[in-house]
Protein backbone atom coordinates (compact mmCIF):
# COMPACT_ATOMS: atom_id res chain seq x y z
CA UNK A 1 0.00 0.00 0.00
CA UNK A 2 1.16 3.41 -0.85
CA UNK A 3 0.86 6.80 1.56
CA UNK A 4 0.59 10.36 0.50
CA UNK A 5 1.74 13.04 2.85
CA UNK A 6 0.47 15.99 2.61
CA UNK A 7 1.18 19.26 4.95
CA UNK A 8 -1.80 20.69 6.04
CA UNK A 9 -0.69 23.67 7.79
CA UNK A 10 2.87 25.80 8.61
CA UNK A 11 3.32 28.63 10.85
CA UNK A 12 5.77 31.86 10.39
CA UNK A 13 9.02 30.67 12.15
CA UNK A 14 9.78 32.37 15.52
CA UNK A 15 12.79 31.72 15.65
CA UNK A 16 16.29 29.55 14.35
CA UNK A 17 14.87 26.28 15.39
CA UNK A 18 11.35 26.67 13.77
CA UNK A 19 13.18 27.70 10.56
CA UNK A 20 15.18 25.00 10.52
CA UNK A 21 12.67 22.58 10.89
CA UNK A 22 10.20 23.66 8.43
CA UNK A 23 13.01 24.24 5.81
CA UNK A 24 13.81 20.20 6.47
CA UNK A 25 9.90 19.44 6.55
CA UNK A 26 9.28 21.58 3.34
CA UNK A 27 10.46 18.85 0.56
CA UNK A 28 7.88 15.79 1.99
CA UNK A 29 4.86 17.88 0.92
CA UNK A 30 3.20 15.41 -1.96
CA UNK A 31 4.99 12.62 -1.60
CA UNK A 32 4.07 9.09 -2.20
CA UNK A 33 5.66 6.18 -0.14
CA UNK A 34 4.84 2.77 0.59
CA UNK A 35 4.89 1.60 4.05
CA UNK A 36 8.94 1.22 4.46
CA UNK A 37 9.72 4.04 3.26
CA UNK A 38 6.97 6.02 5.08
CA UNK A 39 8.75 4.68 8.48
CA UNK A 40 11.86 5.66 7.66
CA UNK A 41 11.29 8.99 6.68
CA UNK A 42 9.17 9.49 10.16
CA UNK A 43 12.29 7.90 11.94
CA UNK A 44 14.21 10.43 10.20
CA UNK A 45 12.24 13.60 10.72
CA UNK A 46 11.87 12.24 14.84
CA UNK A 47 16.27 12.02 14.55
CA UNK A 48 16.59 15.93 12.40
CA UNK A 49 13.81 17.09 15.24
CA UNK A 50 16.18 16.18 18.42
CA UNK A 51 19.92 17.15 16.26
CA UNK A 52 18.25 20.80 15.55
CA UNK A 53 16.95 21.03 19.20
CA UNK A 54 20.51 20.31 20.40
CA UNK A 55 22.23 22.69 17.54
CA UNK A 56 19.41 25.42 18.67
CA UNK A 57 19.80 24.46 21.97
CA UNK A 58 19.18 28.08 23.10
CA UNK A 59 15.64 27.97 21.60
CA UNK A 60 12.49 26.27 23.41
CA UNK A 61 12.63 22.31 22.45
CA UNK A 62 10.44 21.07 19.67
CA UNK A 63 9.00 17.57 19.79
CA UNK A 64 7.15 15.30 16.84
CA UNK A 65 3.63 14.63 17.93
CA UNK A 66 1.29 11.87 15.83
CA UNK A 67 -1.75 11.32 16.26
CA UNK A 68 -4.88 9.18 14.02
CA UNK A 69 -8.21 9.39 13.15
CA UNK A 70 -10.38 7.38 10.91
CA UNK A 71 -7.72 5.81 8.45
CA UNK A 72 -5.33 9.03 8.56
CA UNK A 73 -2.10 10.05 10.75
CA UNK A 74 -1.77 13.63 12.00
CA UNK A 75 1.72 15.13 12.84
CA UNK A 76 2.48 18.26 13.98
CA UNK A 77 5.65 20.22 15.36
CA UNK A 78 3.89 22.56 17.57
CA UNK A 79 3.65 25.62 16.19
CA UNK A 80 5.57 25.30 12.88
CA UNK A 81 4.32 22.76 11.04
CA UNK A 82 1.02 19.87 10.81
CA UNK A 83 1.05 17.39 8.01
CA UNK A 84 -1.07 14.40 6.98
CA UNK A 85 -0.54 10.75 5.75
CA UNK A 86 -3.29 9.48 3.44
CA UNK A 87 -3.87 5.63 2.95
CA UNK A 88 -3.80 6.34 -1.26
CA UNK A 89 -6.46 4.68 -3.65
CA UNK A 90 -6.16 2.32 -6.87
CA UNK A 91 -8.40 3.69 -9.06
CA UNK A 92 -9.46 0.57 -11.19
CA UNK A 93 -10.46 1.74 -14.99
Amino acid sequence: MKYFIKIVQTYSPKNKLDKALLEYIQPIDYLLLDKKSLNKRITQLKNEVTKLNNVHFRCSPQTLQEWTDDANTHYRIHCVVQFAVYPAKTINS
